[in-house]
């Protein structure tokens, strides 16, 4: 029988945990909640993921490992980060993408994707909504912008912002620290 790539959810931990747990402040905290299931529905992981600010997770996917891909945004100046392509919050919302492994326990890699930090003016939204991993490694994620400094790569279908709100759709090479 054929190894199994277990799934993953992911979901904003207060509407999960809205009723058993406290926060203190109320609502001042919403991290990110990956949790690995396998097909039978045990949980093989399950943990916490963010900083001090709100952050919210917009997608999840499986590498062929079993790596945990998550995708979403995060206002946390302190959100962990490693192995970055952006190593700190530009300002506003930063979408961020994170790689985590089988056991949920280490980071293979984790960065901000926004505007350059010290950018002026910063920008107020970068959000990655979905993420999805190919066979070698690299995450594809798609999002919002509302920075006309948001990181494009040269050749690109448009390298300039175009709106009030642009879509935005980056690959990410496998060891996350380039935009390819």
């Amino acid at each position: 029988m054929a190894p199994q790539t277990p799934t993953y959810a992911a979901t904003h931990s207060l509407a999960i945990f809205r009723c058993t747990l406290r926060c203190s402040p109320p609502l001042a905290q919403h991290p990110c909640f990956p949790r690995e299931v396998d097909l039978r529905g045990r949980t093989g992981f399950a943990t916490y993921f963010g900083g001090s600010g709100n952050e919210h997770c917009g997608g999840v996917a499986p590498d062929s490992n079993g790596n945990a891909y998550i995708a979403g945004g995060t206002y946390s100046s302190n959100f962990p980060t490693g192995g970055a392509i952006q190593l700190s919050l530009a300002g506003g919302e930063d979408a961020f993408v994170a790689k985590i492994d089988t056991s949920g326990a280490k980071i293979g890699y984790s960065t901000y994707l926004g505007r350059p930090p010290g950018s002026s003016p910063p920008g107020l939204l970068e959000q990655a909504n979905g993420i999805a991993v190919d066979a070698a490694g690299a995450a594809y994620v798609t999002g919002v912008t509302n920075s006309a400094g948001f990181p494009v790569t040269s050749g690109s279908l448009r390298t300039a912002y175009n709106g009030a709100q642009d879509a935005f759709a980056v690959k990410i090479n496998p060891s996350g620290s380039a935009l390819t």
